[in-house]
């Protein structure tokens, strides 16, 4: 005979995976980094970006919640490839990330104008047609893990290239030292922003390129990534259709993102 007192107790630990499922039916990781604006894990918890908001609001209108993680990088990555996180945000697709995780359409939240910086007096010898293969032969910069393009990765051996720790902010400062002659980098208001106020003869060199698709990507490894990215897939095209997504590309300035082509945002120097 089971006593009252441990029948509660019983009752109460067979209901908690019950509880925790409606106060959170999705797990998502992001990258405990600030990647403004497109997503950001600030020291006290909260969150914030483009993404966050999108797919809240994209959860939010068909009726599930998400449960948000901030994890380093690689273990982000690690916890797809295991099923432990259903999805991952802010990721792009690779041979090898095919393989445990679903690169949906549906699921796709943006991509990015990448775009040569650099100083004005170099500007005149990096003119170019827009191919990553008839980039003239000088030193070019990245961020190390910063994958911007899949075509940037092909020329990446044939060309003089340097990896940068850090952020924004390094590159910046080792090309004004002369480092190198330019840097690759995403493009955004935020992050153009940034750069011109450190110098008001850095420029953008045109043509900018379209970066790789960057997604919301479930895990292969369990049943239940696989039927959340059906569902994450269908709330992201009912909420594409309202007005508050049209709202939302313009409070983040990507209004090119409906028709998907590549902004051309011609402004290659802040007036003095």
């Amino acid at each position: 005979m089971i006593h009252a007192p441990l029948l509660c107790l019983l009752t109460l630990l067979l209901a908690q995976p019950t509880l925790a499922r409606a106060e959170a039916d999705i797990i998502i990781a992001m990258e405990e980094a600030d990647n403004r604006p497109y997503s950001v894990a600030h020291n006290d918890g909260s969150m914030g970006g483009f993404h966050y908001e999108l797919l809240n609001q994209a959860a939010k209108n068909a009726g599930f919640n998400i449960r948000w993680l901030a994890l380093p990088w690689n273990r982000a990555l690690k916890s797809l490839e295991v099923g432990t996180v259903h999805a991952v945000t802010y990721i792009s697709p690779s041979a090898e990330r095919n393989k445990y995780a679903i690169f949906d359409d549906g699921n796709f939240l943006h991509f990015e104008e990448i775009c040569l910086f650099t100083r004005a007096e170099k500007a005149a010898t990096l003119r170019w047609d827009g191919q990553i293969t008839n980039l003239p032969p000088l030193q070019y910069a990245f961020l190390t893990n910063y994958m911007v393009s899949s075509e940037l990765e092909k020329v990446k051996p044939t060309l003089d290239f340097t990896q940068v720790t850090g952020q924004l902010t390094n590159l910046i400062s080792m090309l004004q030292a002369g480092r190198f002659d330019a840097f690759f980098y995403a493009r955004s208001p935020v992050e153009e922003n940034e750069v011109f106020k450190a110098s008001k003869s850095m420029v953008v060199v045109e043509p900018c390129f379209r970066g790789d698709n960057r997604y919301v990507s479930f895990t292969k490894a369990t049943q239940e990534g696989k039927e959340w990215n059906n569902r994450m897939r269908d709330a992201l095209a009912a909420f594409r259709k309202t007005n508050d997504y049209t709202a939302l590309l313009k409070k983040y300035h990507f209004e090119f993102l409906l028709t998907k082509t590549v902004a051309s945002r011609k402004k290659t120097k802040v007036p003095e």
